[in-house]
C-alpha cells in the first residue's frame, strides 16, 4: 500500500486543528487563575511542546509563559529552551 502525502498532511492538520480546539479554553483558564509549576510543566512539556510548530499553539505557548513568568520564572525559561531546541532549526 502507498503512502499519500497530501493525505497524511491533511490528517495532520486535522489533528493539530482539533487539539487546538481543546487546549484553547484550557489556556483561557489557567490564563486567568494560577496553577501549580507542577501542572503547568506537565502541560507545557508534556501536551503542548508538541504542537508548537504550528502558529496558533506556539501563540498560545506564548500566552501561558507570559502569564506564568514571574511566578515561575525558572520554569518558563527552561521551556522556551526546550521549544527553541525542538523546533527553532527543525522547521
Amino acid at each position: 500500500m502507498t503512502l499519500n502525502i497530501d493525505n497524511i498532511v491533511d490528517d495532520m492538520k486535522t489533528i493539530v486543528s482539533k487539539a487546538y480546539s481543546s487546549y484553547l479554553p484550557i489556556v483561557d483558564d489557567i490564563c486567568t487563575k494560577h496553577i501549580s509549576e507542577s501542572k503547568l510543566e506537565y502541560l507545557l512539556d508534556t501536551r503542548m511542546l508538541d504542537y508548537t510548530f504550528d502558529n496558533r499553539f506556539l501563540l498560545l505557548f506564548k500566552r501561558i509563559c507570559r502569564a506564568y513568568y514571574e511566578l515561575y520564572p525558572k520554569l518558563i525559561i527552561s521551556e522556551i529552551k526546550a521549544h527553541k531546541e525542538m523546533w527553532e532549526n527543525s522547521v
